[in-house]
């Protein structure tokens, strides 16, 4: 009911709002240009391999990067297990199959015995085009044993549950308050009594086949008599049941007990800032040169790195040849010809682009596009507004302010999906009065 009402007066004053907001033709003007002009760049991608060799990590830097922030290595809360285990292999000469249930199986899941492609094609040619339907699947008797077999592994996995299940039986308590302890049980079942853990939730214990079903269920234990113990796991080869030993605490480790995962990310912040720091220099290089006459590609030659040039482009093409299209597009969008872009980080490098031109869009399309663009920017500088409004109820009411933008980023998000796209960011809106 509470995020009902928050859904209505969001609408409300988001359409306050969007009849409120100015959109100056100078605005419009600019994000008309934006989107119609004609850039050619030229760029480089300065990866890691740029100063990797230059940077040298000890385990001093390692141990003084783990102190800057401990609280990162800190280790979620996990458990430790004992289980058993059931071998389905020994149930499966016990398992039985009816026919008629082989022949079920067939009807009811005809499309995982469709014939390839080809095979289908040759068997047509043979056959002639009415044969199609009969020939698109393999025949019940080429795939017979083939069902049978997995429905014998089925049974047999059931029988190996049934046997876990008498396991469990075992350690619950008797109307007296009696009952096994694990050990006994396995004793009596002559089955090993195996260790896993620490395990945090969804860990995949080292030799188990359940995958993270194992870790979540025994997460989910508890230390008192009847929550101790998980129900029946089934997994592919085994099925298992799973008892807790201890839970450990959320905690933050010592640096021994970390330092072969704190040695690599060290290594990796540091390539990380020597990177950024190199990426600066070539950039303040590359503006000094352009200032002196030098071409881009000149500027940076010291550096070893060679631009790539595109080919001329739109804000709605990019340079579509590019991996990083989509970042360099929104970097050189606000800039001039004859412009260096600021620092472009990707998640594996960081980019640097110089516009060699930038040519004027037809501006007899102008007025095609232009209740679009109002429209766009209309909507674009309205959550503007609306976030900041937004920002004052949540310091004031946090809550009902979080209501709030949950209900605006639902409409955001089924605006995007419908294709509606706002245009590129442009000046700051104006109220009106």
């Amino acid at each position: 009911k509470q995020r009902l009402f928050g859904d209505v007066r969001a609408g409300k004053v988001r359409f306050l709002i969007g009849r409120s907001v100015l959109v100056s033709p100078a605005d419009m003007r600019r994000t008309f240009s934006a989107v119609s002009d004609r850039f050619q760049i030229e760029h480089v991608v300065l990866g890691p391999e740029l100063v990797k060799d230059q940077v040298k990590v000890t385990e001093k830097d390692a141990q003084a990067f783990f102190e800057k922030d401990p609280k990162f290595f800190e280790q979620p809360e996990k458990v430790k297990v004992k289980f058993v285990r059931f071998a389905v292999a020994p149930f499966i000469p016990k398992a039985k199959v009816d026919p008629e249930d082989i022949q079920a199986f067939y009807d009811q899941n005809m499309d995982r015995f469709l014939r390839p492609t080809n095979e289908l094609a040759a068997t047509t040619n043979a056959l002639g085009t009415n044969a199609l339907f009969a020939s698109k699947y393999k025949p019940f008797e080429e795939v017979k044993q083939e069902i049978a077999n997995g429905l014998l592994n089925d049974a047999a996995r059931d029988l190996a549950a049934d046997t876990a299940m008498s396991f469990l039986l075992k350690l619950t308590p008797s109307r007296e308050g009696k009952a096994l302890t694990f050990e006994q049980a396995a004793a009596e079942f002559k089955v090993l009594v195996e260790k896993a853990g620490p395990l945090a939730e969804y860990d995949r214990a080292e030799g188990v086949d359940a995958g993270a079903a194992f870790s979540q269920a025994a997460f989910a234990l508890t230390p008192d008599e009847d929550g101790y113990f998980s129900d029946v796991i089934r997994g592919k080869d085994y099925t298992y049941v799973v008892a807790l030993e201890e839970r450990v605490p959320r905690r933050i480790p010592t640096f021994a007990e970390i330092k072969k995962d704190a040695l690599p990310m060290a290594e990796a912040q540091a390539i990380s800032d020597a990177l950024g720091n190199k990426a600066k220099e070539i950039r303040d290089a590359a503006v000094k040169g352009l200032k002196a006459g030098q071409t881009f590609a000149s500027a940076l030659a010291p550096f070893q790195v060679k631009p790539v040039t595109s080919g001329l482009f739109t804000a709605s093409t990019g340079p579509t040849t590019n991996d990083y299209s989509s970042l360099l597009m929104r970097g050189v969008m606000p800039m001039n010809q004859g412009e260096v872009s600021e620092l472009l980080p990707a998640p594996d490098a960081i980019l640097l682009a110089y516009v060699a031109q930038r040519q004027p869009g037809d501006p007899t399309t102008y007025d095609s596009v232009k209740e679009q663009i109002e429209m766009s920017l209309r909507r674009q500088y309205a959550r503007l507004v609306f976030d900041g409004w937004q920002e004052g109820l949540l310091r004031a009411e946090g809550t009902e302010a979080r209501n709030l933008k949950a209900a605006v980023d639902e409409d955001e998000d089924a605006e995007a999906e419908s294709g509606d796209q706002p245009a590129p960011a442009a000046a700051a809106p104006a109220a009106a009065s």
